[in-house]
């Protein structure tokens, strides 16, 4: 797993831990004696066990990289100069590493804002599969209850019904590969038509496009947040609903709620939130939110390995 901030406290700290608990074999982008010094003034951390790697080193990958990326981006305005230029840049040449099967995996993001590491991630790795398109998921981990699954907390905006129908299905083949069976509630704040608008209308329109595409799947909608994850309310109340139990999967209308709901969890409701994790890239890139902590580090790196594995 290739983490591009190599030089972040945080980010070595993490690599050790990393190593020692067999979650990935980690590599440190970075100019080695700095990242050695930055071990040793943090209480002589022992780096066995991880590769640091320095691009400007590396001519032959990097222009390697540079030319694969050219390749990619050539028809929308980039030359093979400014290509080269931006493999020096660690988050580029991060995901050159994995675009070209050198690492697994790229987790980045604890300096920097979402769309930093996105932008450059969908540039040289891209999105993958059918519908070509990314979005963003956060697990919340509460102890009075199952894990649940909040999309899409980080990309898409106003998703149109066909966006958010392609949101459901990608997390839905995330939550399987972890072994879990998803059961999907379309977020709004209508219950099953109760309150007539175009925006409950197109969540509706996004469960009807999820079942088409894939009948067997438990998913269900337009309702509100309460009656998604209360399963007395929804059999008392909706017992026509297809859902076998509480949704463990939220797919909300826009990204102003999703992100609103995660980040209240967050801070106020007693959850662990792991994430974001980053769904339809065509390789596992995984974005931390800026000023992580170590352990948020591991759980993310913890995800992505798993994410390697169901892959493979």
């Amino acid at each position: 797993m290739v983490l591009p901030e190599g030089h972040n406290e945080t980010i070595i700290r993490a690599a050790v831990q990393m190593v020692e608990e067999g979650v990935c074999a980690p590599i440190l982008l970075g100019r080695r004696e700095r990242v050695l010094a930055k071990a040793e003034a943090m209480g002589g951390l022992d780096l066995a066990g991880i590769e640091i790697v320095y691009a400007a080193e590396l001519d032959e990958e990097r222009h390697a990289f540079a030319q694969r990326f050219f390749e990619r981006r050539n028809r929308k305005g980039l030359t093979l100069a400014e290509a080269g230029w931006n493999m020096y840049k660690p988050i580029y040449f991060a995901c050159g590493m994995v675009e070209a099967g050198r690492a697994d995996a790229v987790l980045a993001g604890v300096e920097a804002n979402y769309p930093e590491i996105l932008r450059p991630a969908l540039q040289v790795v891209g999105a993958g599969g059918p519908a070509a398109r990314v979005a963003g998921l956060h697990m919340i981990a509460h102890p009075r209850r199952e894990l649940l699954f909040f999309a899409d907390t980080t990309v898409n905006i106003e998703p149109s019904a066909e966006t958010l129908a392609e949101i459901a299905l990608m997390s839905a083949r995330f939550v399987e590969r972890l072994g879990i069976t998803p059961r999907i509630a379309m977020v709004s704040f209508s219950n099953f038509g109760s309150a007539r608008h175009p925006q409950s209308e197109r969540v509706s329109e996004a469960v009807r496009r999820v079942r088409e595409a894939e009948p067997g799947l438990e998913i269900d909608g337009e309702m509100q947040a309460d009656t998604a994850v209360d399963a007395v309310k929804l059999a008392a109340t909706y017992p026509f609903s297809n859902l076998t139990g509480a949704a463990n999967v939220l797919v909300f209308g826009n990204l102003s709620a999703a992100n609103a709901a995660y980040k209240l969890l967050d801070r106020i409701g007693n959850a662990e939130v792991i994430g974001p994790i980053l769904l339809g890239m065509d390789r596992p890139v995984h974005i931390l939110q800026r000023g992580s902590t170590v352990q948020e580090v591991i759980n993310l790196a913890t995800v992505a390995s798993v994410d390697v594995q169901a892959r493979s």
